[in-house]
C-alpha cells in the first residue's frame, strides 16, 4: 500500500483492492465457511465471530498482508474485536442495507477503526458485492431499527438520512482481495444476481484507544494497552460443539 493510497483512504473512508490470498486459498477458505455453515445448520449463511472458535479464523484474521496495511493507518498497535462471515447463494435476494459499522460500536469511543472484507468468491456488481458512498469519516446518521425483508444483517441499523446515493462505488473483488472501510463509512450492497456464491470474510480493526467491550478482544500486533485481551484458539480443529453452542446463543445476535 503506497503513501496515496493511504492518502485515499483517508479522503475516501476506503481503499481497495488489497491483495492477500491466492485465488486456491480463497477457494479452500470458502469450502471450509461451506462446510461449516452445513456443520451449523445456518442458512443464509451468517456466521459470527469464528476467529474465536477457529484456527484458520484467527490466522486469516491476522494475515500479515492485512495487518501491514492496517497499521499504516492506525498505527503499530491492533486489535481484532470481530469478526463475520456473510454469505449470499446464487440467485439469492438476500442484501444489506446502508448502515454505519459505528452505530453498533460505540464502545469504541472515538478509536481508530475500520474493517476488512476479503473476498472468498467473486464480488461483482451482479454477484451483490459491497457498495460505499465515498467521504471522510463523519457523524453518526440516524437510523432505523427495524429489520427489512431479506436483510443479512443481525439487527435494524438502516440509515434513515438522506444521502446521494447516486455516488456509491461498487467495490469488485477477485478472490482472495480484500477492501478496507472506515466504519463511518455508508456502506451496503444488493441482492446476487449472478449463477455464484458470494462470500466474504470480514474482520474489525481498532486500538487500544477503545473502551473494554463485552466480546472477547485480540492483540494482533503491538501491545494492548489497558484492554484485556484473549489468547487466540489453539486447535486446528476448532471446537465446532462449542461453537454450535455460541449460535444458538443470544449473544450472537
Amino acid at each position: 500500500m503506497m503513501a496515496n493510497s493511504v492518502e485515499l483512504y483517508r479522503r475516501d473512508g476506503f481503499v481497495f483492492p488489497i491483495s492477500v490470498l491466492s485465488a486456491e486459498a480463497a477457494a479452500a477458505t470458502a469450502s471450509i465457511v461451506d462446510r461449516l455453515a452445513e456443520d451449523c445448520g445456518v442458512q443464509p449463511i451468517r456466521l459470527p465471530f469464528p476467529h474465536r472458535y477457529f484456527r484458520w479464523a484467527y490466522d486469516l484474521a491476522v494475515h500479515p498482508a492485512l495487518l501491514d496495511v492496517v497499521e499504516q493507518i492506525t498505527g503499530p498497535n491492533i486489535l481484532v474485536w470481530g469478526t463475520l462471515i456473510l454469505s449470499k447463494p446464487a440467485g439469492s435476494r438476500s442484501t444489506v442495507p446502508w448502515h454505519q459499522d459505528s452505530a453498533y460500536s460505540r464502545f469504541l469511543d472515538g478509536a481508530c477503526a475500520l474493517s476488512a472484507w476479503i473476498a472468498l468468491t467473486p464480488a461483482t456488481s451482479e454477484s451483490g458485492c459491497m457498495r460505499v458512498i465515498p467521504g471522510a469519516p463523519i457523524e453518526r446518521l440516524p437510523f432505523s431499527t427495524e429489520k427489512e425483508t431479506n436483510d443479512m444483517l443481525a439487527r435494524g441499523i438502516r440509515v434513515t438520512a438522506d444521502f446521494d446515493q447516486d455516488r456509491a462505488v461498487d467495490l469488485e473483488l477477485r478472490p482472495g482481495e480484500a477492501s478496507l472501510h472506515e466504519i463511518s463509512v455508508i456502506h451496503g450492497s444488493n441482492a446476487n444476481r449472478s449463477d455464484l456464491p458470494r462470500t466474504g470474510f470480514i474482520v474489525r480493526y481498532t486500538t487500544p484507544a477503545m473502551r473494554q467491550p463485552e466480546n472477547p478482544v485480540y492483540c494482533v500486533r503491538g501491545t494492548p494497552g489497558a484492554i484485556h485481551c484473549e489468547r487466540p484458539p489453539e486447535a486446528e480443529a476448532g471446537d465446532l460443539a462449542a461453537y454450535k453452542d455460541y449460535l444458538r446463543s443470544p449473544a450472537s445476535r
